[in-house]
């Protein structure tokens, strides 16, 4: 199948503030000279400070800027500044009218008639110039909490790095003030943390098959007001305008229509910046039209249920099918078998994105936490979700439907499923032998190995399989070991296979001497197969002698079968 590739190229302008040799002398401001550094949204209980909401302003730039005729906006609410002259270097808090004399003491304030109400669990809060021009905007988030028993109140959130405004996630944290903030002054998070992540696309969903919705990790170089002008197999940009204030996300018209069952992908151009002036990703996205959901299109691949203390369950779909499904029309559902209780269906994704043929899926509270918990998930694969429908430890069903309520999948699971010969099933996935088998054959699940580190979320599943080993057997990648980095023979492979999917794997180095100089594995559980790597050393990491060692294998399964082999192989140092 044909794979056209679109080049979106975002051709936009910055403009900054211009240096002025008087810094009394108000100036027009650019984007990102006065810019939002402190919000605290929710006051209550007040830690320190008079219980008020405030949004705290910072003129970054080397002149005053006058702010008459600027605006506020929370959310959809939009108020007047009003007539202001703010400092170079300096600070200024908004609020309410009410609350202005009582933040006075604390530094400049300035009551906003009509001030919004600041949502606690986040919104998109922006100031524009007298143009209506955005000069700085931010989607902040209780999240962004540190430690989490901040978000209950009394604690604003203060912007780290006042050079690098645009940069959200990781440049904001909870006030470290025994106040609960800082407003009218200097943030006490204030820091060297400096925006490096690249310009890249988070995703592309065609609203139709001549428009697409085209979101970005963060806030574009200013306005996008000129797309350029580009074609390849007779599709090209005719229109791009941004569908949100903060210049993430932009509604793309089409020259000509994308066609159904063709995958189509978009690469940002080199000449792409954000605020920070970094290079855009190169990595194409890719994207399709969407159809609907249907039987068996999508299937469970892995569910973890038994999550550590304090951490999340996780569900993961594949697409089995030839066609692209929306997630966001898909719809989680999970039943007590003892009780015949019913959860709430639960979205999949809370925004329309492509599930394209063959892509893993993962839906979770906390992605960030997953991808630290296990070292073989990839992110680009997890999304995230308010909550998932309840997932006991010891057992549940749970259901897959679409929008028009079609059983799209289901899968009965209960602990028992699980290896036997596990000490303890705490944290280990349940993960699908063969992605596109009935997900109710209870054959076709197996806990993920250890090898894998108990779960492999956006990956492929380690027990994962397309045809199963006839026998049983242990292979190396060769005879000797040259650790000399010449890329020739500088590791040992040690390739396992088995018949049976329940195994307990050891594989032990001996040298010469029978003395052992290194574990590999040590009673690990495996699927059908398992590789391990050695590179000539020793437990404790230094490097073993020239000489002849001796590779132990030891496998058991839940049948009773022992498997034992030898194999020899050299170490060459030059």
């Amino acid at each position: 199948m044909n794979k056209p590739v679109i080049i979106l190229a975002l051709v936009s302008c910055m403009a900054h503030g211009v240096a002025a040799l008087d810094s009394t002398i108000a100036m027009p401001a650019g984007q990102g000279d006065v810019i939002i550094t402190e919000v605290m949204a929710c006051p209550y209980p007040a830690v320190g400070l008079p219980a008020y909401e405030y949004v705290e302003l910072f003129n970054r730039s080397v002149a005053a800027i006058d702010l008459s005729g600027w605006t506020f906006t929370h959310n959809t609410t939009t108020v007047t500044i009003g007539a202001i002259t703010i400092e170079a270097g300096g600070f200024l808090i908004l609020c309410s009218t009410t609350a202005a004399p009582q933040l006075a003491p604390l530094g400049r304030s300035l009551g906003v008639k009509s001030f919004p109400t600041l949502t606690d669990k986040g919104a998109v809060i922006l100031i524009r110039d007298s143009y209506g021009i955005m000069v700085h905007g931010v989607e902040y988030s209780e999240k962004w909490h540190s430690p989490a028993l901040k978000s209950d109140g009394g604690w604003s959130l203060e912007i780290v790095d006042t050079n690098h405004p645009f940069y959200a996630d990781g440049n904001w944290r909870s006030s470290s003030s025994r106040l609960g903030g800082t407003p009218g002054s200097a943030n006490s998070v204030a820091g060297v943390n400096p925006d490096i992540e690249p310009l890249r696309i988070t995703n592309i969903f065609p609203t139709d098959s001549l428009t697409l919705a085209i979101s970005l990790n963060k806030s574009s170089v200013n306005f996008l007001t000129v797309a350029a002008s580009y074609s390849r197999d007779g599709i090209g940009i005719r229109e791009i305008s941004p569908a949100d204030p903060l210049q993430r996300r932009f509604t793309v018209s089409l020259s000509a229509a994308i066609r159904r069952g063709e995958i189509y992908s978009f690469t940002l151009p080199s000449g792409a910046r954000d605020f920070s002036g970094n290079q855009p990703s190169s990595d194409p996205f890719r994207f399709a039209l969407a159809e609907t959901a249907l039987p068996g299109d999508i299937r469970f691949n892995e569910i973890l249920f038994n999550p550590w203390p304090e951490e999340y369950d996780f569900v993961e779909l594949v697409n089995v099918s030839d066609r692209c499904i929306d997630a966001s029309r898909l719809l989680l559902l999970s039943k007590n078998p003892s009780t015949g209780s019913e959860s709430s269906a639960y979205a999949v994704c809370s925004e329309s994105r492509c599930i394209l043929p063959g892509d893993y899926f993962t839906v979770t509270v906390d992605p960030q936490l997953l991808v630290t918990r296990f070292s073989g998930a990839v992110s680009a694969n997890i999304y995230p979700v308010s909550a998932l429908p309840s997932m006991p430890d010891d057992k549940a069903i749970v259901f897959l439907y679409n929008r028009e309520l079609d059983l799209i999948d289901r899968v009965d699971y209960d602990e028992s499923m699980h290896f036997s010969l596990l000490s303890g099933t705490e944290g280990v996935s349940l993960e699908k032998v063969t992605p596109g088998a009935d997900s109710g054959n209870r054959a076709n699940w197996h806990s993920a190995s250890a090898s894998s580190g108990w779960a492999t979320p956006g990956a492929v599943n380690s027990v994962f399989t397309e045809t199963v080993p006839e026998s049983t057997g242990v292979t190396l990648s060769g005879k000797k070991i040259t650790p000399d980095s010449d890329g020739i023979d500088d590791v040992l492979v040690i390739s396992y296979s088995s018949p049976s999917i329940e195994n307990v794997l050891s594989v032990i180095v001996f040298d010469a001497n029978g003395y052992q100089v290194r574990t590999l594995a040590d009673n690990s559980n495996t699927g059908y197969e398992a590789t391990f790597t050695w590179d000539g050393t020793a437990d404790n990491g230094s490097m073993l002698s020239t000489g002849i060692y001796i590779i132990w294998v030891s496998a058991y399964d839940t049948s009773g079968n022992v498997n034992r082999w030898k194999k020899v192989c050299a170490i060459i140092r030059r």
